[in-house]
């Protein structure tokens, strides 16, 4: 049984896709879905926070797309970006691409 739950993000430039574990880390379901605008740098950072504090995540997990050559496009920057602002705002969670 795991410490803590695990959290999967899908980071688009609109929405952010949450999962959740369960305590045994064998499987996801569906928690939420974010509003956000890219553009505009409203990231919905503090609504996250919350949530992961809520739900006593350790580890957050952020897919990071890559082109067919395995180099990092446009979305995957986007990805890595969001990840810096999620690592600032809560630097003790394990955050893994």
């Amino acid at each position: 049984m795991l410490k803590h739950k695990i959290i999967g993000l899908d980071v688009g430039s609109k929405t952010v896709g949450i999962a959740i574990s369960d305590l045994m880390g064998w499987t996801a379901q569906g928690l939420d879905t974010l509003r956000i605008d890219e553009e505009n740098n409203e990231l919905g950072i503090e609504a996250l926070v919350k949530i992961i504090k809520r739900d006593n995540v350790g580890t957050v997990v952020i897919g990071l797309p890559k082109n067919m050559n395995n180099s990092i496009g446009f979305r995957g920057e986007a990805s890595l970006q969001y990840k810096e602002q999620l690592q600032e705002a809560l630097p003790s969670v394990e955050i893994i691409m």
